[in-house]
């Protein structure tokens, strides 16, 4: 009976999407362009963003070395599937939770959601680097240019606060450990072992050759992604270019990180 009634809201909630998009968007206008679609670039765009997807699977190894690759693969398919559905990237909730299941027996709910975090950084910093590249090239409103900006200097805080983390997390062991005996309780002490599996998350990040190969793996998915949008794109629209395609993909990317806003 929960099964049914589980499916119903799912079915009853995609109505609901459905909707929505229908009432947006002009359903014959839509068709009119997929009809005039060019299914050369439209096959190899799809073509590159599977390989892209194939490449995710293998970079969370880099550091999340207890999942196979198949898991690796399905469990990030889950991520995105919740994103799709969830506001603000929720789905990453999902996968972490689902994640949670096939690591070891020592990393959690938050160990998984903190290592699910770095490569959400790792993935900001490389489009902020791409975003800025795109926008001194494609002429665009001075409002999206200040909003990309802030968004890249975030992620380049966020990025330094990933590396300080994993450099400085003896330090900030020491500083929780020695603010729940000052003040002890079970509030302080639930906090010092989050943070602490918090930390566990970053830490498989800690040595260069893991880093590195992180950074040129991210750098690999979003070249990808981006060549993917090219062609999808130019598949239903002969203006597009190489600058409007990764600015396009960068400023969907980062308009996703709040609710609503797809």
């Amino acid at each position: 009976m929960k099964r049914v009634l589980q499916s119903i809201i799912s079915l009853a909630f995609g109505g609901l999407l459905l909707y929505a998009v229908f009432w947006r968007f002009d359903l014959r206008q839509t068709m009119e362009s997929v009809r005039q679609v060019h299914p050369g670039p439209l096959a190899l765009g799809f073509g590159l963003i599977v390989v892209s997807y194939l490449i995710r699977g293998a970079r969370w190894r880099i550091w999340e070395r207890s999942l196979s690759y198949w898991d690796s693969l399905r469990l990030i398919l889950i991520g995105f599937m919740g994103n799709n559905i969830l506001p603000a990237r929720l789905g990453e909730i999902l996968r972490a939770h689902c994640a949670s299941a096939q690591t070891s027996d020592d990393r959690g709910r938050t160990t998984a959601l903190a290592s699910i975090g770095a490569e959400r950084i790792l993935d900001g910093l490389i489009l902020a680097v791409l975003g800025l590249g795109a926008v001194a090239v494609v002429p665009s409103d001075s409002h999206l240019k200040w909003a990309l900006l802030l968004v890249s200097m975030a992620f380049a805080g966020l990025a330094l606060g990933l590396v300080l983390s994993i450099h400085h997390h003896q330090r900030i062991r020491s500083f929780i450990a020695a603010a729940n005996r000052k003040f002890p309780g079970h509030m302080t002490a639930y906090a010092r072992d989050k943070a602490t599996q918090f930390l566990e998350g970053f830490l498989p990040l800690g040595t260069l050759p893991r880093m590195l190969g992180a950074i040129f793996t991210t750098a690999l998915i979003w070249s990808l992604e981006s060549a993917s949008c090219y062609f999808i794109g130019l598949a239903l629209w002969d203006g597009m270019t190489a600058s409007r395609a990764v600015l396009f993909l960068v400023v969907v990317n980062f308009a996703s990180l709040m609710p609503l806003t797809m």
